[in-house]
């Protein structure tokens, strides 16, 4: 946290705001306005701040809804920023929209980072299929379209959802494949 550039980029784009956090950022363009809410949502988040990080998140998922071609990831962020703060009715929510956005909009890469959001959600909610499922159907997709280190991450969540379940033999698999594909 201390050697990282968060909290410089939080107060920079903060800059952006001059009227205010409940106003919209100065910025022309209402595809600029979402893309700067959400970099500052990340920010929050980066910093421990993720109840500011869900609330503008909320606000970058409404106004992106007036955006043409905006995807699900706005959503798929505020899932994880939901996520953190044990939300996690909210959270799964928010992913499956994220998804049918991307579903519905056709993005194939969009669509499998939002099969891998709500994988994350489904495991720590403890369920064991669906989570499977969706990092499976991920990893076909990112496979598919030669995404190297897209499938390295599946194959790292993979490994996470063994560990949680105490299937070591999996979890060591999966791992030894993430590292391959770093």
């Amino acid at each position: 946290y201390r050697l990282s550039a968060s909290r410089q980029r939080v107060e920079l784009l903060e800059m952006l705001f001059p009227n205010g956090m409940d106003q919209l950022p100065q910025l022309a363009k209402p595809g600029d306005q979402v893309s700067a809410m959400n970099a500052l949502a990340q920010g929050y988040k980066f910093i421990g701040r993720p109840g500011r990080a869900a609330a503008l998140y909320d606000r970058a998922v409404r106004s992106s809804l007036e955006v043409e071609g905006s995807d699900g990831s706005f959503l798929n962020n505020q899932a994880s920023a939901l996520l953190v703060l044990a939300k996690l009715w909210e959270s799964e929510l928010r992913a499956r929209r994220g998804l049918l956005t991307n579903l519905l909009g056709g993005n194939r890469h969009s669509e499998a980072a939002s099969l891998v959001r709500l994988a994350h959600v489904l495991v720590t909610r403890g369920l064991a299929s669906e989570p499977d499922l969706a990092l499976h159907r991920a990893l076909a997709i990112f496979t598919r379209r030669g995404a190297g280190a897209a499938v390295g991450y599946v194959r790292c969540s993979m490994s996470l959802k063994a560990l949680w379940w105490e299937n070591f033999t999996e979890a060591l698999e999966a791992a030894d494949e993430a590292w391959t594909l770093s």
